[in-house]
């Protein structure tokens, strides 16, 4: 079916600079035009349509990430156990199944924590410190969270638990008392481009862990920081329009099993998925885990290895996401 676009009125500012931009570029003017309306800047417009290779930014310019990587190392290298905690939503659970994937392949000493979102709400708390400290923890990485724990950091500190802090939230205050804060937002912080997600954030730690280009560990990550991206609802500009097209790549060329699992439920298992798939069929149950039930059984999904077992996991989080949606009718 051809379709015929009905431009809006207010385009027409932008006609005669984008037939200037379509004939320099040597793209369809349709492209050139579409690019402007989104308020691309002129500098990212070749990477933005693919006209060359993205150009990421370095893990390294966001502030302490020398210090994270250097705690991280000496946690494996002294066999210390190593929780990261994340948050119910699915750019925390992407970001927690991310970083815990990877650390879980250097060290056996390694655990993940999510907090219930009825009985402990949001980010680190004082309880689960407690448990942490109980469990063995020694030191806590966060994802998609910890920016605004003061005092909880503190406590942590007290009972000998170092802290790495990754988040990509606004900073309200000062900031906690962690060994590192990467977080985009701080005042130090040069790069141009900052709307990162948690998840972006995690894979950045983990590229500099690594002291590899992203374009290496994509590959690997591409499907996890694309879905946490895409349902963390950030400009898709910069880095992120970058890991949203490779993690793309990823999913339709060989979906792990937890993604597999979870397109059969939600019955989209055409190709090619799209960044409208994640935002529209694959986030909605991935939060909805969180809302509903337990995060946790979002993250077993991502994590596992077992068709049988993603397939339960998978009708369980579409069981979920049906309650929600009735919820929200009522």
């Amino acid at each position: 079916m051809r379709k015929r676009w009905q431009l809006h009125k207010g385009q027409a500012a932008y006609r005669e600079a984008a037939a200037r931009l379509a004939e320099d570029m040597d793209i369809p003017p349709l492209a050139a035009l579409l690019a402007m309306e989104r308020d691309t800047p002129e500098e990212e417009l070749p990477a933005f349509l693919d006209l060359e290779p993205p150009q990421y930014q370095s893990p390294y310019d966001l502030p302490d990430m020398d210090a994270a990587v250097a705690r991280i190392a000496a946690a494996i290298e002294r066999g210390e156990h190593i929780t990261v905690f994340g948050d119910y939503d699915a750019d925390g659970v992407t970001a927690t199944a991310l970083l815990y994937l990877h650390l879980s392949s250097k060290t056996p000493h390694v655990s993940w924590y999510l907090p219930d979102r009825h009985k402990e709400g949001y980010g680190l708390n004082m309880e689960a410190v407690d448990a942490l400290a109980a469990r063995g923890t020694q030191l806590i990485v966060t994802v998609d969270n910890g920016v605004s724990a003061v005092r909880e950091i503190a406590h942590a500190n007290a009972l000998g638990i170092a802290t790495v802090v990754t988040d990509h939230h606004q900073i309200g205050g000062a900031l906690p008392p962690a060994v590192a804060n990467i977080n985009p937002h701080r005042e130090e912080c040069t790069l141009p481009f900052r709307d990162y997600t948690g998840v972006g954030l995690a894979f950045l730690l983990v590229c500099a862990l690594e002291g590899c280009e992203p374009e290496e560990l994509l590959p690997d990550y591409g499907e996890l920081v694309a879905l946490g991206t895409v349902a963390d609802v950030v400009p898709l500009r910069g880095d992120n329009r970058a890991f949203v097209r490779a993690g793309l790549e990823v999913l339709n060329e060989r979906p792990g099993l937890g993604f597999e699992a979870l397109l059969r439920v939600a019955r989209v298992q055409r190709r090619p998925l799209t960044a409208t798939t994640l935002a529209f069929s694959v986030g909605p149950r991935i939060n909805a885990a969180g809302r509903m039930g337990l995060a946790a059984e979002a993250l077993a999904l991502l994590l596992c290895r077992d068709e049988a077992q993603a397939e339960r996991l998978a009708q369980k989080l579409e069981l979920y996401n049906e309650e929600r949606q009735q919820t929200e009718k009522e």
